[in-house]
């Protein structure tokens, strides 16, 4: 991992740090109010020299913002450059991004003249991927876009106020408080709105800007009460938002609040879940232990409130807390929608740390398939610490909460480069799921040794080290039908994610004529998976081509892959691209296909080839 580099702008009001660092074929970045922890990002390029071409691109568009470079983390003090000379070398920061342009694609399509055949005959080796010069769109273009369809159309909801809070610290504040005129006031939205970005920026150490938007919220207090949780969503959720901005920043109102709030009426658990969560947000941790013994039986799944709540205690570290409310609500698959909902939070926080410390403090809830990818992330961050909670894990006990895989697949990132030590691990083991014979191939992998393929009853592609070994078991065989595409293209992206790009693109050509061989109104599935593809692969002339294949009225469905595909990649530029083109129609689907890609729940396994 390449050193942090941290650069401060310290002018008028601004007060602020951005840190950066490549992993691999990862560009991260941290940021926020000097003093605070402040947000992460993850940008992922093709390879590691495109990552270490946009740092310097990303470098170069913030010091020509007047960030100066103070230090490289972990390393000799830096010395600061002079703002003269940081003119004289770069161009003028232009005043507006201009549309994004998408790449061209690196690939014919359905008439390629690369033959099928070849294409899996071997894996191709990857050419390195160059970075257009000019500015790139960014996550606040979607959001000005969004904004725009929240004026045309006057309806919100949730999740979009949720985005409007994720972003506020990375926008000005006077672009902040243009966005909230665009928020309707009716039923109490732009109260709701206000609260939820003061909330956001709180969290981000913007003191000062969540204070104003605080004051913000209460002008625009609906003047009516609510008086059923239910029948009154809009104002209801405008009050409980606004109860814990007042937590965090005006507590003895925000109690106040609470207190009134605890008489409305409504079915008790949604009440009582509305209560926790609030509490939750403003931090008012043994109140909540408290507020939580009234709920019986709740299903947070369909809670996006609930699930913010739980964010922001996570960010706190509350895990303890955590485990425990996740542990009290029952259902069929609690502990998969329990682990899941972590997992998410990871994905858009980029803490992976936190599921894999629930794992060890609840293994009986939190020991599911996220684990291993929450290991892997953790592991390009921080390896060692990675190591430390592989190994707490991999001594946990099988049963019939407690998977093996989980376990065992701890042990082999354990044991990775001691196949003496995995050896003694595994005699010592006398549990009869780690001892049964289907998971030779992961002992035999602990050992050292090598498990002929025919034995291979275990899917271990995720625990291979090296991507040559990987990839071939990716490779779709023979020609491929309908239903064989539906197999091969998931396995496909597979070989994008471990680096294998340009071996996937040479398989378009199969797998599209595959696609325009099977019937249109079988086209939903394969369609959406071909779409994705196209996005992870930066082609958004292949994405416009698939959607034109499919029935029109889900060709607005697989454009919206395209733009899930590119953002994995972290391409936002061909994401802005394609949701201004897309048409907006009565249902709104520009909208939801804006508050989907900015929602940043993107889960996808992880393979241990990608740790170096």
């Amino acid at each position: 991992m390449a050193a942090k580099r941290r650069f401060e702008l310290i002018d008028g009001s601004s007060n602020k740090f951005w840190e950066t660092w490549c992993v691999g074929r990862e560009v991260h970045t941290q940021y926020g109010k000097i003093g605070s922890t402040g947000q992460t990002t993850v940008k992922k390029e093709a390879d590691a020299a495109a990552a270490t071409k946009l740092l310097g691109k990303l470098i170069a568009e913030k010091t020509r913002k007047g960030y100066l470079e103070v230090r490289s983390v972990g390393g000799a003090s830096a010395k600061p450059a002079a703002k003269a000379d940081t003119k004289t070398k770069t161009a003028k920061a232009p005043a507006a991004a201009p549309a994004a342009k998408t790449a061209k694609p690196a690939a014919k399509t359905a008439k390629a003249a690369v033959k099928p055949e070849k294409a899996t005959a071997k894996l191709v080796k990857e050419p390195s991927v160059s970075v257009t010069d000019g500015p790139h769109a960014t996550p606040l273009d979607l959001v000005e876009l969004m904004i725009e369809q929240l004026a045309k159309h006057k309806r919100v909801s949730d999740d979009e106020l949720e985005i409007l809070a994720n972003y506020a610290a990375s926008a000005p504040q006077k672009a902040v408080l243009g966005w909230l005129k665009s928020v309707p006031k009716n039923d109490g939205w732009r109260c709701a709105g206000a609260a939820r970005i003061a909330i956001g920026l709180f969290y981000a150490g913007e003191i000062e800007r969540a204070k104003e938007l605080l004051a913000e919220a209460r002008e625009q207090t609906p003047k009516e009460s609510p008086k059923h949780w239910e029948e009154h969503y809009g104002v209801t959720h405008a009050h409980v938002s606004l109860a814990a901005a007042e937590l965090l920043l005006d507590p003895a109102a925000g109690k106040a609040r609470i207190a009134r709030l605890r008489d409305i009426k409504g079915s008790n658990d949604e009440h009582a879940a509305l209560i926790v969560s609030t509490l939750l947000i403003g931090r008012q941790w043994p109140a909540v232990e408290d507020a939580a013994k009234a709920i019986q039986e709740f299903d947070y799944g369909f809670s996006s409130y609930f699930q913010y709540a739980l964010s922001c205690a996570l960010r706190c570290e509350q895990h303890d807390l955590v485990g425990k409310l996740l542990k009290q609500f029952h259902s069929d698959d609690s502990h998969e929608r329990a682990a899941s909902t972590v997992y998410e939070h990871t994905l858009r926080w980029q803490r992976p740390q936190d599921s894999l410390e629930l794992c060890v403090r609840f293994p009986e809830v939190f020991t599911k398939q996220y684990v291993l990818d929450a290991l892997v992330d953790f592991a390009l961050v921080d390896a060692a610490k990675a190591a430390s909670y592989a190994e707490r894990i991999s001594n946990l006990k099988p049963n019939d909460d407690i998977n093996s895989d989980i376990v065992l697949g701890c042990a082999l990132y354990r044991f990775r480069n001691d196949p003496q030590g995995g050896s003694q691990y595994l005699k010592a083991r006398t549990e009869k799921e780690i001892q049964h014979k289907a998971f030779a191939p992961l002992r035999d992998a602990i050992s050292g040794k090598v498990t002929p393929s025919n034995y291979d009853t275990v899917d271990m592609g995720r625990f291979r080290w090296t991507k040559e070994l990987v990839a071939p078991a990716l490779l779709p065989e023979g020609k491929l039908n309908g239903y064989k595409l539906r197999e091969a293209l998931p396995k496909v992206h597979e070989l994008v994610r471990i680096g294998a790009a340009d071996t996937a693109r040479g398989l378009l050509p199969k797998l599209m004529d595959a696609f325009e061989s099977t019937p249109k109104g079988d086209r939903s599935t394969t369609g959406d998976y071909l779409a994705y593809l196209a996005g992870m692969l930066r082609d958004a002339k292949l994405g416009d081509t698939i959607s034109k294949l499919v029935m029109p009225s889900i060709r607005v469905k697989v454009l919206n892959q395209v733009v899930a595909g590119a953002l994995e990649v972290g391409d936002w530029d061909i994401a802005l691209s394609i949701a201004e083109k897309t048409p907006d129609a009565d249902l709104n689907d520009r909208q939801r296909m804006l508050r989907s890609a900015l929602s940043g729940r993107q889960w996808h396994k992880r393979h241990f080839c990608l740790i170096p």
